[in-house]
């Protein structure tokens, strides 16, 4: 019976230890946290002065910000360097000028298909969406 209880305890606690190193659970550290992302390009093509949008993963596995018109939020999770965000809700009011309209459409876009990411040499985080679709952000904070 000793025998037996001490194989369990082996075994439970290699699951433990394999399945913490396998995934980043929010709550634990990852590049991702602790920061307000400002978007500095959306598919390449650099942005406007007037045009702003952010980017707030929490630990509690909530993403957050301001789009180019409107605020949005959804979950996400990360394994290793994948990204997976949930169905995004946004507010839905129209903005000015109508091209705003158009890079808000394309930014939710990749954020709803994003496959993966990394942080940069220069800090710039990159998501990577569907089609290598990217949106590059910087660090504000």
């Amino acid at each position: 019976l000793m025998n037996r209880m001490k194989l369990l305890s082996g075994v439970f606690l290699c699951c433990m230890l394999l399945s913490g190193c396998a995934e980043s659970q929010p709550g634990k550290h990852d590049p991702l946290q602790g920061k307000v992302w400002q978007v500095t390009r959306v598919e390449g093509a650099s942005l406007d002065v007037d045009d702003m949008a952010t980017l707030v993963f929490s630990p509690d596995g909530r993403l957050s910000g301001q789009g180019f018109c409107n605020r949005y939020m959804a979950r996400y999770q990360v394994i290793g360097q994948q990204l997976k965000i949930s169905p995004i809700a946004s507010t839905k009011m129209a903005c000015l000028p109508p091209g705003r309209m158009l890079l808000q459409s394309r930014f939710m876009q990749i954020l709803q298909t994003a496959v993966s990411y990394q942080v940069l040499p220069n800090d710039e985080l990159q998501i990577l969406g569907s089609e290598n679709r990217k949106i590059n952000a910087k660090p504000v904070n």
